[in-house]
């Protein structure tokens, strides 16, 4: 269903965005970003912008290289279009990553904090940056994965 676009949006800016849940078996992993984006913190999905020309894939991969330095290429799962606080328009491309087994994770520069949390004990939406938002990606992502990722071994 079409969003109505109201006049004071910014219908010149347009954010792109790739985000990669990464799952290993009864477990989702989040980060805290040691400064944080778009003046919000708490923990977020693996998440970056996605630069000028670069294809959404190659964002995907670059930001668990950059972000965690894991060597993969995760699947796309779905794309979400809407309006930011902002008020530019923001396309996000979500992808899924379903590992065999917690791997090592080397967190990068950017990264405050890297935890692996078992779906029974995710942080609330309030510790969410963005009122929750991603609890919802690892959510859509978690039960509408029936057309299979590829489990990745490791």
């Amino acid at each position: 269903m079409p969003i109505p676009i109201s006049s004071d949006v910014d219908d010149r800016q347009c954010k792109l965005v790739a985000t990669v849940s990464v799952f290993s078996d009864t477990e989702a992993l989040l980060l805290r970003y040691a400064t944080e984006p778009d003046r919000q913190g708490g923990w977020f999905v693996p998440n970056d912008l996605i630069p000028y020309a670069e294809h959404p894939d190659e964002a995907a991969a670059t930001i668990l290289l950059e972000h965690l330095d894991l060597r993969e290429s995760p699947a796309l799962h779905h794309i979400e279009s809407f309006v930011g606080n902002d008020r530019s328009w923001h396309m996000v491309f979500h992808y899924l990553l379903r590992l065999d087994r917690r791997p090592s994770l080397l967190p990068g520069a950017m990264i405050k904090e890297a935890r692996w949390f078992p779906w029974n004990a995710l942080p609330s939406a309030a510790e969410v940056a963005h009122h929750g938002w991603s609890l919802s990606i690892l959510e859509a992502c978690r039960h509408e994965d029936a057309a299979g990722a590829p489990l990745k071994r490791i």
